[in-house]
Formats: structure tokens, C-alpha cells, sequence
């Protein structure tokens, strides 16, 4: 009798140890962030409480995915391409997205727009270009410009070719300077030059080498 009544209480001992096994298992989960802004040049670290139906925190493994940028194992998040990006947490069947908001960083280049470097001397060429942090997003700016040839009216942002050759455009914001070789050709022909003077006997025949010249007296040929 005594020993039935042993294993009697030792199975009543035991049956909220398995029911608290049984329980833990995921049924919410929380993503906790420090911060729900950061720029392009930052890194967050976030964590995640797992909770089970009774809403006591368990010790559940986490995945992390994040639509831009990436994160780690661990949480640590790193951006970017700016914008909205969202951040989801992971545990057993339960899962939370939390939004973070990325701004652009500190410019660490500048990207020209030209779509060609070859111009005629007669073209009045636009001046574009935009800066970009170490991630690629673009960022405002005023880029300035110099070269070692020609006419840069600043407030409109244009460059008037003064030489047919190979020129050195320079694009230049705060520490930053990048260069773009730029190659003028001649431009449209407007005179045809004949040479002066010439002598030819009668009957003989001459050849007549005529020069087609563009507005700035450059040879076309």
C-alpha cells in the first residue's frame, strides 16, 4: 500500500514539470531597437524576447532577415540603400517586422552624369553630376567645377569649349575631387579656304587643296 502510494506522488510530482516543458514553446515574439532612425554610415544592434502562450520569456533561437542591407546572427544590422526597410525576428512558428527608417550618409564620392565625354567646339556643354555615400545612395550637393580650358559660367552650371583637344574636367565638393577627361572635336564647317596665289600654265592641270574650317578656325578634315 505504502509503495503504491509512493509512485502515486511521485507521478503527481511530475506532471508540472512535463506540463512546463510542453508550454515552452514560442507563441510571441518582440523585436527590441534602440533606435528607429539611422543613417547610411550606421550600424544597430536589435534583440528579440521570445515569449511562450503563458507570456513567460524563453530561451528560443532567433533568425533575423532584413529586406535592404543585412543583418547578422546576432542582431547587428547594417545598412543600405535609404528608405523604409524592414527587419524581421524569427522564433519557431511566431514572427514580428519592425519598419527602420534610413537616411543617406556622408558623401564619400562624386559620380559625374555625363553620358558622353566627346563634344564639338560649338556645343555649350551642361555641367551634372551628384555625390553618394559609401553605400550608393545619393546625396545633395553643390559640385563645383573647374577645367583647364574654356568658359564655366557657374550659375548655370555650363562649360563653353575654347580648344579642340583633350581637356581636364574637374568636379570638386569639399575634400572631394573627381576628375573626367573631356575630348572637343571641331565643330560645323563655315568657310571653305582656297589657297591664294596660285600660278598654272595653260593646258596644265592643278590640284586644289581647299581647307573646310569650323567657327574657331579649326581644321575639319
Amino acid at each position: 500500500m505504502n509503495r503504491r502510494l509512493t509512485f502515486s506522488l511521485i507521478i503527481l510530482l511530475l506532471l508540472p514539470t512535463f506540463a512546463t516543458v510542453s508550454a515552452a514553446v514560442p507563441a510571441s515574439i518582440e523585436i527590441d531597437s534602440p533606435s528607429t532612425e539611422l543613417t547610411a554610415d550606421g550600424a544597430l544592434r536589435l534583440s528579440a524576447i521570445v515569449k511562450d502562450s503563458s507570456g513567460t520569456i524563453i530561451d528560443e533561437a532567433v533568425s533575423w532577415t532584413s529586406s535592404s542591407g543585412s543583418i547578422d546572427t546576432t542582431g547587428l544590422f547594417t545598412p543600405g540603400q535609404s528608405g523604409i526597410v524592414n527587419i524581421t525576428a524569427t522564433s519557431g512558428g511566431v514572427n514580428q517586422t519592425l519598419q527602420i527608417t534610413v537616411t543617406p550618409g556622408w558623401p564619400v564620392s562624386i559620380v559625374s552624369d555625363f553620358n558622353r565625354t566627346e563634344f564639338n567646339i560649338d556645343e555649350i556643354v551642361n555641367l551634372t553630376a551628384h555625390l553618394e555615400d559609401r553605400a550608393g545612395n545619393v546625396i545633395s550637393g553643390d559640385v563645383g567645377w573647374r577645367c583647364d580650358s574654356g568658359i564655366i559660367n557657374h550659375s548655370a552650371k555650363t562649360w563653353t569649349p575654347a580648344a579642340v583637344g583633350n581637356h581636364t574636367m574637374r568636379m570638386v565638393w569639399s575634400e572631394l575631387e573627381t576628375q573626367v577627361n573631356m575630348l572637343i572635336v571641331p565643330g560645323a564647317p563655315v568657310e571653305i579656304i582656297i589657297p591664294f596665289g596660285l600660278v598654272i600654265q595653260s593646258g596644265a592641270h592643278l590640284q586644289i587643296d581647299a581647307i573646310a574650317v569650323d567657327s574657331h578656325g579649326n581644321e575639319i578634315g
